[in-house]
């Protein structure tokens, strides 16, 4: 399993998880106003000069990965994600309070579910902690949470020749100690 896969696998759980949340959008120069779930993106926005044009969105980082490997023990491999959250919100209570309610969303989602992807795990030995930003936005709201998934580390066979060779299969149970 890679931290490729992960993100896309992160993304897909984010999006069922906001995909029956309606928020508001910023309204258009003639006015026109809607609401919509948080659109999910990997690693940066489409248009990072801009991102109240892109709000309500959920952006999903890969921000640190690491091989633990201990004598007489089975490699492990982390990777740490964060999860950026922005919402809009003209009325300033509202607004904020919609972000909580975006980060409680995605937060049950993750200690209820725990895998995602039917591959990663969120590391329970970890913290998976957040932040609302404290800085006035206003009317844009944002903040952030972080949590170590644990997924199968890359494990090397080697042949009789003396030839190493990778692998990356394995079942969840298998690669994460189950």
């Amino acid at each position: 399993m890679t931290i490729f896969e992960l993100l896309h696998g992160m993304k897909g759980f984010a999006e069922e998880a906001v995909r029956d949340m309606a928020l508001p959008c910023k309204p258009t120069r003639d006015g026109t106003a809607g609401e919509r779930p948080p659109e999910v993106h990997l690693q940066r926005l489409p248009d990072s000069k801009s991102p109240d044009k892109i709000a309500p969105y959920v952006l999903i980082q890969a921000i640190k990965w690491r091989y633990v490997q201990e004598e007489g023990k089975r490699d492990k491999a982390f990777v740490t994600l964060r999860l950026i959250g922005c919402v809009y919100g003209e009325n300033e209570e509202e607004g904020s309070l919609r972000l909580v309610n975006l980060f409680d969303r995605l937060n049950f989602c993750l200690l209820r579910g725990c895998v995602v992807a039917k591959k990663f795990r969120l590391d329970k030995k970890t913290e998976l902690e957040g932040i609302f930003y404290p800085e006035d936005t206003a009317p844009f709201y944002a903040g952030e949470m972080i949590g170590d998934f644990e997924m199968a580390p890359i494990v090397r066979e080697l042949d009789l020749s003396g030839a190493a060779t990778v692998s990356g299969s394995f079942e969840i149970g298998d690669a994460l100690g189950d």
